[in-house]
């Protein structure tokens, strides 16, 4: 066995070199191996033709002297001789033990198997003759993945590697020239700048897709400098900086302030290690009652819902995931504070998050309302304990689950209130949830947070490491100045290096300190962190190896009993613990209450499970699996992400299932990130012959899901699959539930909002529910089918269909499937004018949502009855059930429901001259509208607030604000592009542009379909009767005030009827009939008065104002003018913190304009 680092041939049974101490890698390891190696493939050019020519005695003779020239430099640089075939020979450098250098090694080999062909050739032609002068070698090599091993059986067994990376290599080598040495791309851009080359181009591979970058490669450079990647640090040297921020985080929380710091940096770069400096000052100078909780992400559980802050919860209670599950319900409920402590709805929340079940039955909380309830619950827990300071520590953050992110990022509002540190440690990747919490914290706590950017160590520092990890003065200097310079102020890889160096026993220990055996010797460091655990782990023997790699398939954390169960408890593995412990790959986080296990750094075990066989980690992913369904038969539903994703891995179908599972709990807690990762894999899982009501559900389920996200495309392909796949089948039912949930779509306010199709798909689907008598289906389709009609404007089919729908809902007693048929036929009764009616019908649904539990749809119907109120013009009513779903979707979260719950309260405000509290609600709900894809908030009130802008005295933004609605409504939701057109019409008029205000009141008119509302009619009614008064057409104006006044009244809009009254006063007044005038402006301002309007009472009264002038009734005009001026001033009192105060005042002043001209 020879030493791949000084290259001493020792006995084949060796475990240990006998020259330099090195633990020998095993020649066969057990089983094969996917590893990244650098293959070297070289062949004799012309041997056929020399071959000929020659008895074949002398051939081998030959060709057996070329193979002792040409192997030397092979093992001189550390690599594997696989294979000697006629005469080539195949080589692997990074199998069985990896370098950190082997592409370099390779490539050394390389020349240096050239230049011994050279001398080989010249002693051929001395020799046998100049027949031998053409004499020469090709050599290609190639980096990447292969299955290295044995191969075959019996005695034809060979150590091998297969895979593209060698036949790449081999296509290279035939390429090549003779004489010549051809490298790819991939293996160039590992190795230093030491090399002479030249690009050859691209050249194709035969069998292969792609083509390969290749380059030839001629000799040594004298260039010399590499750059080594970043790592850890430890022990902690060069971090004062860091320190003493942390301990200023520190003692302001001692003071009773709260503080959130981040340490960021790329692996390696001691972001736990000043994490656990934290720790030590932390428990130096300890307060009472205090407590420290640590979490650690894990790769394989971002899609495990609040899987972080359970580790949290669990750690503060002194609980673990070994103790039964009321032991832990109790443990954690006795932090609660005193109120939640028997609060059904917080203890089923808390159950749901811990999965464990409350003794006594609860709430049946799901979806947004059990998330809402949760983050209630999570912030009045660490409130609780943050009185006595509490440190919460969050490590690998950027592997967080998006639900703990999105939770912790709400918990960071607590360090404004309370003693309460938060740590946050994590690498700077963009694409993780990690990332989404530095910008929070920079945007929105700021005054709280610091952030620690950790940097290489400089030289001085890098030094001071390496003397504390050998201290003495042990290291020569060229060694030393070796390790320093390969590290590159790497703290994790000075620790590696000398580790290394330690193990391979060039640097030793005795009682008398520290020394080097071999002040030459080669440093095993790979040239990144990967490949530095893989040598490490290279060094293990078998059977230890062969632990790590099946701990790696349970994750970075690991139970005893879970290793145990997959392989086999015996002496032999607790030493194989024991030694992995003593090489600092895994750590025991726990004796008690059982055993655990972790790796020591996550690429560990990142480095362990890359080098399993595909085949192998499948049957291990199933023991384990196995194993966790055997060992936690209680907690299922809070193992089933893990238990799928193991279950996944081993295309075992029992992960269905288990996906499922986990789906449905993140959907319930409203974890939609989460939810559609598992319904997704769980989708792929799926065989093309799966029971038609699992396909059907996972399919309704997933689409559910990238509804509540907004993602309505993905959501329409997914359902167009299911419809597919009913075709194929001949599966009536899955075809209809296929059609519905398209329906679905179709019918609500979103870019996909298609209420022709829907009816279309409307009348494909009914008829085969009634004829397969599927009721529950049927009631369904006709809801769809009412909610089509509405959108489209024809309310009779709506209401008719609405009406059977919720017949049938009764009949079957679906209650939920009522509630929503309720909700669409109050919105139709709304639009008819049925008032009572429609108040009638969504009070039920109201009651229907809050008894099957569905809060979401108990704040939509509540929303849609604040309309009805406004319609009333019942301002108290409207604000009170506006206000009342609001709260309801701020609990749940609902960002869609935030949104639909201000249309009312916004224009509640309008109404009462409360202009600038108005402002502030409509942007609100365009903002919750722009977060949540809803199209119908940003382009509907998104116009009333442009208009307001324009009411406001400020022209300029209203329009500029109202163009980008315009364009969004042309994009995303053109049904009502009426209505921004309609409101910038309308705005241009006040800026006085009247010429574009005539073009864009022309496309309105085009665009005015009034569908689902009457609002945008009524805009469009009043904008022309505006630009007629603005061009001088003062009877056409009172002309269209008159007619159109009809929208208002006929249909219910009472807030509207005024703003006729006032266009056609105003038309009337310049017309010359001030009589007129005087009828419909008395009108108005009786209106207004009996409702308590402010909105456009003082233009109403400055307008009778100027009546009374004309007809000389100087005492009423004056008080006319009093009045109006209250009204302004407490209109334009509202508009002082947004600066258009004096804007509005100056617009309003001029109530003369109304004049007669």
């Amino acid at each position: 066995m020879r030493c791949p680092i000084c290259n001493y041939e020792n006995p084949a049974d060796a475990k240990f070199c006998a020259n330099c101490g090195n633990r020998l890698p095993e020649r066969r390891p057990s089983g094969s191996e996917r590893r990244v190696v650098t293959v070297l493939f070289c062949d004799v050019k012309g041997s056929t033709t020399l071959a000929e020519k020659l008895d074949p005695e002398e051939w081998t003779e030959i060709i057996d002297g070329a193979f002792k020239v040409l192997t030397p430099p092979i093992q001189r640089y550390g690599g594997t001789v696989a294979r000697l075939l006629g005469d080539a020979v195949l080589a692997f450098f990074g199998a069985p033990a990896a370098h950190e250098d082997d592409p370099e090694r390779a490539l050394r080999a390389g020349l240096e198997m050239l230049q011994a062909t050279d001398a080989y050739r010249d002693r051929l032609v001395r020799e046998r003759g100049a027949a031998f002068s053409e004499f020469d070698i090709r050599v290609g090599i190639n980096t990447g993945l292969a299955v290295v091993g044995d191969v075959g059986s019996g005695q034809a067994v060979e150590y091998t590697g297969m895979g593209d990376a060698v036949n790449v290599a081999a296509r290279l080598q035939s390429l090549a020239a003779p004489g010549t040495m051809l490298v790819s791309d991939q293996t160039l851009k590992l190795v230093p700048p030491v090399f002479e080359w030249e690009p050859v181009g691209e050249v194709e591979a035969k069998g292969r897709e792609g083509k390969v970058e290749a380059f030839l490669v001629s000799g040594l450079s004298a260039a010399a400098r590499r750059t080594r990647p970043r790592g850890r640090m430890t022990p902690l040297v060069g971090r004062e900086a860091e320190v003493a921020a942390l301990s200023d985080a520190l003692a302001e929380v001692r003071r009773g302030g709260g503080r959130v710091v981040s340490i960021v940096g790329d692996a390696g770069m001691g972001k736990t290690r000043l994490i656990d400096e934290l720790l030590t000052q932390w428990e130096a100078a300890p307060v009472e009652g205090q407590r420290w909780s640590e979490a650690r992400g894990q790769s394989y559980e971002q899609t495990r819902s609040y899987g972080l802050i359970r580790q949290h919860m669990l750690s503060l209670a002194g609980a673990s995931d070994a103790d039964p599950a009321e032991v832990i319900l109790a443990r954690v409920t006795e932090l609660l504070p005193e109120p939640m402590r028997t609060d059904d709805r917080a203890l089923h929340a808390l159950g749901a998050l811990l999965a464990v079940t409350p003794g006594q039955a609860g709430p049946d909380l799901d979806g947004q309302e059990l998330r809402a309830e949760v983050h209630r619950v999570m912030r009045e827990f660490v409130r609780a304990l943050a009185a006595c300071h509490v440190a919460i520590v969050f490590d690998d953050l950027q592997w967080a689950d998006p639900a703990s992110a999105e939770l912790l990022m709400e918990l960071f509002e607590l360090a404004d209130e309370t003693p309460l540190l938060f740590v946050c440690a994590y690498r700077p990747d963009r694409q993780a949830a990690s990332w989404r919490v530095k910008q929070k914290l920079e945007t929105d706590y700021p005054h709280r947070s610091t952030e620690l950017e950790l940097r290489p160590l400089s030289g001085a520092d890098s030094a001071k490491l390496l003397d504390q990890a050998v201290p003495g003065g042990g290291v020569p200097a060229r060694l030393r100045e070796r390790i320093l310079d390969k590290a590159e102020g790497n703290p994790f890889f000075i620790e590696e290096i000398v580790r290394t160096l330690v193990d391979e026993g060039t640097i030793v220990r005795d009682p008398g300190g520290w020394h080097v055996t071999r002040p030459d010797a080669e440093i095993a460091l790979p040239g990144s962190l990967q490949a530095v655990l893989s040598a490490r782990i290279d060094r293990l023997e078998s059977d230890a190896r062969d632990t790590l790699q099946a701990a790696s398939v349970i994750g970075r954390t690991f139970l005893y009993r879970i290793l145990v169960s997959i392989r086999e408890a015996s002496d032999k593995l607790d030493r194989q613990l024991r030694e992995l412990q003593r090489l600092e790959l895994v750590r025991e986080e726990a004796r008690e209450p059982e055993r655990e296990y972790a790796f020591r750094h996550a690429l560990t075990q990142e480095a362990a499970y890359g080098s399993i066989l595909q085949r192998r980690r499948k049957e291990l992913h199933l023991r384990v699996g196995e194993a966790l369904e055997a060992l936690f038969p209680d907690r299922t539903d809070e193992q089933a992400a893990v238990i799928g994703h193991h279950f996944a891995e081993a295309a075992d179908a029992r992960a269905v299932g288990y996906l499922r599972a986990a789906g449905d709990r993140a959907l319930r807690l409203y974890a939609l990130e989460e939810a559609v990762t598992h319904y997704r894999r769980a989708l792929t899982l799926v065989r093309a012959d799966a029971d038609a009501p699992l396909v059907t559900d996972l399919h309704l389920r997933y689409g559910r899901a990238l509804e509540l996200r907004g993602e309505y495309a993905d959501a329409l392909r997914l359902y167009r699959d299911l419809e597919r796949t009913a075709r194929q089948r001949g599966d009536q039912a899955m075809e209809g539930e296929a059609l519905a949930a398209q329906m679905v779509v179709h019918v609500n306010p979103t870019p996909f909002l298609d209420p022709a199709r829907a009816q279309e798909l409307a009348g494909r689907t009914i008829e085969l529910a009634r004829s397969r008598g599927d009721r529950p289906l049927l009631a369904k389709l006709l809801w769809n089918k009412a909610q089509a009609g509405f959108w489209q404007g024809a309310e009779d089919i709506g209401l008719g269909a609405a009406l059977e729908s919720a017949e049938v809902a009764r009949a079957i007693g679906n209650k939920e499937q009522l509630g929503f048929t309720l909700n669409t036929m109050g919105q139709i009764y709304r639009e008819l004018a049925k008032l009572d009616d429609a108040e009638r019908v969504l009070r039920e649904s109201i009651d229907l949502f809050r008894e099957v539990g569905n809060r979401p749809m108990e704040a939509d119907s509540l929303s849609t009855l604040g309309f009805v109120h406004l319609y009333r013009a019942e301002w108290p009513a409207a604000l009170a059930v506006g206000e009342q779903a609001f709260a309801i979707s701020d609990a749940l979260d609902n960002d869609w429901g935030r949104s639909y719950a201000l249309f009312t309260p916004s224009h509640v405000r309008y109404e009462l001259g409360d202009w600038g509290e108005a402002m502030r609600s409509y942007e609100e709900c365009v903002a919750w509208g722009k977060k949540a894809g809803f199209y119908a908030a940003q382009t509907a009130t998104g116009s009333d607030l442009g208009l307001l802008y324009a009411l406001a005295g400020d022209a300029d933004r209203a329009v500029d604000h109202l163009e980008r609605v315009v364009d969004l409504s042309s994009s995303k939701f053109h049904d009502w592009l009426g209505w921004p057109l309609a409101q910038l019409g309308r705005a241009l008029v006040i800026r006085g542009d009247l010429e574009r205000a005539q073009e864009i009141m022309s496309r309105a008119v085009t665009n005015d379909r009034a569908r689902g509302n009457l609002y945008m009619s009524v805009n469009l009614a009043l904008g022309r009767a505006e630009l007629a008064l603005a061009e001088g057409r003062a009877a056409d104006a009172a002309a269209i005030a008159r007619n159109d006044r009809r929208f208002a009244t006929d249909r219910g809009l009472r807030p509207f009827e005024k703003d006729f009254d006032l266009a056609e006063g105003i038309g009337l007044l310049r017309s010359g009939d001030p009589a007129g005038a005087r009828v419909a402006l008395e009108r108005g301002i009786s209106e207004s008065r009996a409702t308590g309007s402010r909105r456009i009472l003082w233009a109403l009264l400055a307008a009778l104002a100027a009546v009374a002038e004309a007809q000389g009734r100087v005492e009423e005009a004056a008080a006319l003018r009093t009045e109006a001026a209250a009204v302004v001033d407490h209109i334009a009192s509202s508009l002082r913190e947004r600066g258009l105060e004096a804007a509005f005042r100056e617009r309003a002043g001029a109530l003369a304009a109304v004049a007669p001209r």
